[in-house]
């Protein structure tokens, strides 16, 4: 039975299920501390917010299922996601995207560069110092000579405190082409902009897929919760609500950094849902095929399915409620 777009959110590939008893658990356990420190992040802002996030995002993953690529005839789990910004299991299935988005854009070509913009230390408001630098950042990509420099490139925001652990560290990731790019220009010019500040760090790009896993992580969640307590938490989700993370510009426009919202129904293929194929893996050979595959990313033989033996139990299911009237 093909996939309804409107049920699928998000495609995870690959994995070693460990006989976790569902999706949701299995893709928990591989996060369980940042998982942890967004629940009470949530659980905090709901309450001044009267929101309900924290329910949202328990529901994240809580629908699975096997699915062939009717193209490639790879297993993939296909599940309903939150979307939620700070959900690290969403986090996880952007980041893929986005390295593999970003990879294909560095490889395209010769003399990439990797340039990171900071602020000086302070102790102004978090919120403010993200104004200061984005502001900063948008002067110093208008800049003619900038420009005779740097042709595009894809930009992402990330923060953490500083060493001493008593201020904010925000700074910007630039992957940047175009001509040589030397240091003690860059560094000059960002100090007449900013005023303050003259650190900046660049260097070539030598691991195209390396680094575009590096610079991905921050698409998503621009700090790692699970480092700090959760009033800081609660300071960096207010202080990131509507911003973007992440961008393009110059020859780096087109590049896309947000993964569809649904599949097309065409795409795939249902081969049966996760608690089917988990719970019937000792006992039918579809179901062991289905997961080998899935685990070692090779495609599955035609006619392998368990979705037959769901079928059957959802037509039960219907026929026992109409017994019921």
């Amino acid at each position: 039975m093909p996939i309804a777009s409107t049920q699928v959110h998000d495609i995870e590939t690959s994995g070693n299920p460990h006989e976790w008893p569902t999706y949701r658990e299995y893709r928990e356990s591989l996060c369980s501390e940042e998982y942890q420190a967004t629940e009470k992040m949530y659980s905090i802002t709901d309450k001044q917010d009267s929101t309900h996030r924290v329910d949202i995002l328990l529901n994240c993953r809580k629908y699975a299922w096997f699915a062939r690529d009717n193209v490639t005839g790879l297993v993939h789990v296909c599940s309903n996601s939150c979307r939620l910004r700070w959900c690290p299991i969403c986090s996880g299935g952007r980041s893929k995207y986005i390295t593999n988005s970003v990879t294909d854009w560095i490889r395209k070509w010769k003399h990439p560069r990797f340039l990171t913009l900071t602020l000086k230390h302070s102790n102004s408001p978090l919120s403010h110092q993200i104004d200061t630098i984005y502001k900063h950042f948008r002067t110093l990509r208008k800049d003619k000579q900038f420009k005779q420099y740097v042709e595009g490139g894809i930009w992402f925001f990330q923060v953490k405190l500083s060493k001493r652990g008593d201020q904010w560290h925000p700074h910007i990731h630039c992957l940047i082409v175009g001509k040589y790019l030397p240091h003690d220009w860059i560094s000059r010019k960002w100090l007449r902009i900013t005023k303050t500040s003259n650190v900046v760090d660049i260097r070539a790009v030598t691991d195209p897929k390396r680094t575009a896993e590096y610079v991905a992580r921050y698409c998503s969640r621009p700090a790692k919760l699970s480092q700090y307590p959760p009033e800081l938490n609660v300071e960096i989700m207010r202080a990131m609500h509507g911003r973007r993370l992440c961008g393009t510009w110059g020859k780096a426009k087109g590049t896309s950094l947000s993964p569809p919202r649904y599949v097309p129904k065409e795409k795939y293929t249902r081969l049966g849902t996760w608690s089917t194929v988990m719970s019937l893996r000792t006992t039918i050979a579809d179901a062991r095929i289905i997961l080998d595959c899935w685990n070692k990313q090779i495609p599955i033989p035609p006619g392998v399915t368990c979705q037959q033996i769901d079928d059957f139990i959802d037509d039960l299911q219907r026929f026992r409620n109409r017994s019921l009237f």
